[in-house]
């Protein structure tokens, strides 16, 4: 949730589903193993742009997204924007760690601290 929050927050807290998947894809932010690149069976997409929509359902739950966004628009709420600064706080007073996982790459790990 974090790559997609980010990234909106980054195409000016707002963008369709296709500029968030461009931007996460051409930034190299997520490890795509030759699964992630493969399309599911229920999907007309790779499932790491699949994943990356329902990472998107669940920031609307959580309220991170607006549920009131225009249909085809990802938009970041002032909670998810709050939530971003929240993040950041942690980080720079040294309360959290951000590191690259199986997922994350090192490529989003610094881009995303050196925004602090």
């Amino acid at each position: 949730m974090l790559v997609l929050m980010a990234s909106l927050e980054h195409l000016g807290g707002s963008g369709t589903k296709e500029e968030v998947l461009s931007f996460v894809h051409r930034k190299g932010f997520l490890h795509l193993t030759d699964k992630a690149a493969d399309y599911t069976r229920t999907s007309t997409e790779p499932r790491w742009q699949n994943e990356l929509a329902w990472a998107r359902k669940d920031a609307v739950e959580h309220r991170y997204l607006r549920r009131d966004s225009p249909r085809g628009r990802w938009q970041l709420s002032q909670k998810g924007i709050e939530r971003l600064d929240q993040y950041r706080e942690r980080l720079r007073s040294g309360r959290a760690k951000l590191r690259a996982t199986r997922l994350l790459t090192e490529d989003f790990v610094n881009w995303f601290t050196a925004r602090l």
